[in-house]
């Protein structure tokens, strides 16, 4: 186990400078070639700068090739734990607030998107890496806001619980209690959120392969009854998810995935819109007010932004322009309950969730996380009523950072940290 000790605020400390994945992003996105870019790096960075590493991993991730990435970024966090997120200008001389994220190593799904949401703004971003069994730096850079961007995950429930103790004692407020996003594995969701009201959640079995592979025999013991959902454990963005809507599918999935040690198995929920369609929603709240992020609109199950029927389907992006200005007056107000619930029970500033509704109206929810991507870089030609509705939830978020740096600069948190992380309450049936 390792020993921290939280890292002496150094006011004069510059982390190196990176341009990071939200400027690096946005390029990619808009169609520039990731050869071209690590081609442009390799001429104005010095090779062997951890900095240079860094960008090059995220390169990588951009162009999917997850290893190398990784390997990157690891050769980058061994010379250096300390970044700051520049962009493809430099930060303000004159920051108007300093924010120091709390990050582990890995690919975007990770962390809290940190740098999708303050793209081109005039806060400074430098990112703390927590790496396994390496201690924290001896020093960090000043800053007016902590934020633990670390999700929830089976890899970083570690990183997590190390940081328990160091935020409870940090000297500047931190946003976002660890202890608290230790609670929203889908499993421990489930169970925090059953018999919330107006909320619909499928209870989810974290369960070993071979207990699913017994089901593959006949009789079957204790298998649920189709239609069921399975996904391989720590899986996202639906990687690996599928439908086994009867017995004999069971047998061909485990096959496709036979180095998967452990599955979540829930009842899967029919929400088919009447017209055929199936609706996700993600919504993110920012100190206790919710922001629709997007809607995605599909004729099949397993909805994902990226491959629903959006960009081709022009009455797909009418209704979400439409949820989008009416949501909080009747999205919002249909569901102010479960929103109630999900604060009472979670207690976080900042987090997000996937959801629908069902055919007798709840919020069905799919995943609550504190990671999910949240971005401005849909074509403004394609999706014209995105760039408000994004500016409003990023200026949420800076009100949020606002709030609580101006707490800390009136000297309420002179005498002791400042946690903005404590439910109200958080039963757990």
């Amino acid at each position: 186990m390792t020993l921290d000790r939280i890292p002496a605020i150094v006011p004069a400390l510059q982390p190196p400078a990176v341009i990071g994945a939200g400027a690096l992003g946005k390029l990619v996105f808009d169609g520039a070639d990731p050869a071209h870019l690590q081609a442009w790096l390799a001429q104005h960075k010095l090779p062997s700068d951890p900095a240079t590493h860094f960008d090059l991993g995220l390169i990588q991730l951009f162009a999917g090739r997850r290893d190398q990435a990784l390997r990157l970024q690891s050769q980058a966090l061994q010379a250096q734990p300390l970044y700051r997120v520049a962009g493809l200008q430099p930060p303000p001389a004159q920051p108007r607030l300093r924010l120091l994220a709390l990050v582990a190593p890995g690919d975007l799904m990770v962390n809290t998107p940190l740098e999708f949401i303050l793209t081109g703004s005039d806060v400074t971003l430098d990112l703390l890496y927590l790496q396994p069994g390496v201690p924290l730096p001896a020093a960090m850079p000043e800053h007016d806001v902590a934020f633990t961007a670390v999700c929830q995950s089976e890899e970083n429930d570690a990183v997590l619980e190390r940081l328990v103790p160091l935020v409870r004692a940090w000297p500047r407020p931190v946003i976002n209690d660890p202890a608290q996003l230790l609670r929203l594995s889908r499993e421990q969701a489930c169970l925090l959120l059953r018999g919330a009201s107006g909320i619909a959640i499928p209870p989810t079995r974290r369960l070993p392969r071979a207990v699913v592979q017994a089901w593959t025999q006949s009789p079957a013991p204790a298998m649920p009854a189709p239609p069921f959902i399975i996904r391989p454990l720590g899986s996202h963005a639906g990687h690996g998810l599928a439908k086994i809507a009867a017995p004999a599918e069971l047998a061909p999935h485990l096959a496709e995935h036979p180095t998967v040690a452990e599955f979540y198995v829930a009842p899967y929920v029919d929400y088919q819109g009447g017209d055929g369609q199936f609706r996700k929603y993600r919504i993110v709240f920012i100190d206790r007010q919710p922001f629709l992020c997007h809607l995605a609109i599909a004729r099949d199950w397993m909805v994902h932004y990226v491959g629903a029927d959006m960009a081709t389907e022009a009455r797909n992006r009418a209704e979400e322009e439409r949820a989008m200005a009416t949501f909080d007056h009747d999205f919002a107000r249909r569901h102010a309950a479960a929103f109630y619930a999900l604060h009472q029970r979670f207690g976080l500033d900042y987090f997000g969730i996937d959801c629908a509704e069902t055919q007798s109206g709840e919020l069905l929810i799919f995943e609550v996380a504190s990671a999910m991507v949240i971005h401005a870089m849909d074509s403004p030609q394609l999706y014209p009523y995105k760039q408000a509705q994004m500016r409003k939830t990023f200026a949420a978020f800076h009100g949020l950072l606002d709030g609580i740096a101006g707490t800390r600069l009136a000297g309420t948190a002179a005498a002791a940290p400042v946690l903005r992380a404590q439910p109200e309450a958080a039963p757990c049936p």
